[in-house]
């Protein structure tokens, strides 16, 4: 008689409850070492002998004439309401075609034979909307990144079903 990953009796097999449990403790917060953000922070620290440029994160927002004289988008110039990131790397005495620009997740990772900067970032970006421009005179890379914005309601939402998952 064939029971189709069913206990003969009706129900599950002992082996997929088991496996079901094992399953759950792995996934359990309290079983968690390092949080996510624990674990992108110490990626920032890699070991390199070359030297950390001078670099500069700014928060950009997009403010019309609605925002500025009737607040009617409830904005605030708060890095809560930021559309966007502006990163300035001063590399001196680097040319653009020996600088490397790499963006994944959070992190920022600027190299050339002289710097190396690994940074995370504040917010999560779109790296497809990213754009950056480097000045030959100045020696300046510019990187401009689309946040991601997550509302705080579906953070809210987020928490209440990880909370009633664990229940």
């Amino acid at each position: 008689m064939k029971t189709y990953n069913r206990a003969a009796g009706g129900g599950a097999t002992q082996e997929s409850i088991e496996e079901a449990a094992r399953q759950k403790k792995l996934t359990d917060p309290k079983n968690v070492i390092w949080t996510e953000q624990e674990v992108a922070e110490k990626a920032e620290e890699v070991v390199d002998d070359r030297e950390t440029p001078e670099f500069e994160i700014l928060h950009m927002q997009e403010v019309g004439t609605q925002d500025v004289f009737f607040n009617l988008h409830d904005k605030d110039p708060s890095t809560n309401h930021c559309d966007a990131i502006l990163i300035k790397v001063w590399l001196p005495n680097t040319a653009f075609k020996n600088v490397q620009l790499d963006i994944q997740g959070q992190m920022l990772m600027v190299q050339s034979p002289v710097f190396v900067l690994n940074k995370l970032l504040p917010f999560k970006v779109d790296k497809n909307g990213a754009k950056a421009k480097f000045d030959s005179d100045k020696c300046v890379l510019e990187v401009r990144l689309p946040v991601i914005k997550k509302d705080i309601v579906d953070a809210f939402f987020e928490r209440n079903e990880v909370i009633a998952g664990q229940q």
